[in-house]
C-alpha cells in the first residue's frame, strides 16, 4: 500500500502509536487524531489533531487535505472493561465517530480514500469452535463488541450503497512494545511480583 499522507484516528493507543511509528519510518506524512491522551511521539512529519470530531471539524479537515489517501480508524477504548464502565463514551469514540467519517467521505465524494477500520475478534462472542473463519456468525456479548459490530455494519452499508472504499481488520490479542494492558502484559507483571499469581476473567 502506498501511503504518502494518511490520517490515523486513535494515534495515541498501543496499536495506533505503533502504526504511526511504522508509517513515519516509511517516509509517510501522518495526521494523528487523538481524544484525551496526547501521543508522546514527536516527528516533523507528524501533525497532531485534537477535537477533530466536533461539529463540522472533520469535513473541513478533509476539504483542506486532499493529499490524504488512507484513513486508519483505531479509536475507542480498546478495552472490554472500559466499555462496560462507560458504554456511551465508548460508543461516541467508536461507532459515532466512524459515522462522521463515513458521511463526510460520502458528502465530499471522496470514495478514493481507503478507510481501514480496526475491529475485534470480540464480535464473534464466546462458545465458538477453533479455528474461527470470517464467515462465522457474529454474536457479541459485551458493549465493546456490540459497538464494533455496529461499526462493521455501518461500513458494509456505505460500501454497498455508496461505493466507499473500506477494509475491516478483526484483531485478536495484540501485544508488543509500548503495550501496558491485556493478558500478556498482565501476566508478566504478575509473575514479576509473585511466584503464585492470581488471574481473573
Amino acid at each position: 500500500m502506498s501511503c504518502k499522507s494518511v490520517l490515523v484516528v486513535g494515534c495515541s493507543g498501543f496499536i495506533g502509536s505503533s502504526l504511526v511509528a511504522k508509517l513515519l519510518a516509511n517516509g509517510t506524512t501522518v495526521y494523528g487524531a487523538y481524544n484525551t491522551n496526547k501521543p508522546t511521539i514527536e516527528h516533523p512529519r507528524l501533525i497532531l489533531l485534537s477535537s477533530l470530531f466536533q461539529s463540522d471539524n472533520f469535513k473541513d479537515f478533509l476539504t483542506r487535505h486532499h493529499d490524504i489517501n488512507t484513513i486508519f480508524f483505531i479509536a475507542g477504548s480498546g478495552s472490554v472493561g472500559s466499555a462496560f464502565n462507560s458504554p456511551h463514551y465508548d460508543f461516541q469514540n467508536s461507532a459515532a465517530a466512524l459515522s462522521i467519517i463515513l458521511s463526510s467521505l460520502l458528502e465530499l465524494s471522496l470514495q478514493h480514500i481507503h478507510l481501514v477500520f480496526a475491529s475485534s475478534a470480540a464480535v464473534y462472542g464466546s462458545g465458538y469452535n477453533i479455528p474461527i473463519n470470517e464467515g462465522m456468525p457474529l454474536s457479541p456479548i459485551s458493549p465493546y463488541a456490540v459497538h464494533k459490530k455496529i461499526s462493521e455494519e455501518l461500513i458494509h452499508s456505505y460500501v454497498t450503497h455508496y461505493g466507499i472504499n473500506a477494509s475491516v481488520i478483526r484483531f485478536f490479542s495484540v501485544y508488543g512494545p509500548r503495550n501496558k494492558k491485556q493478558l500478556i502484559w498482565d501476566a508478566f507483571e504478575k509473575f514479576s511480583t509473585s511466584s503464585n499469581p492470581t488471574f481473573f476473567g
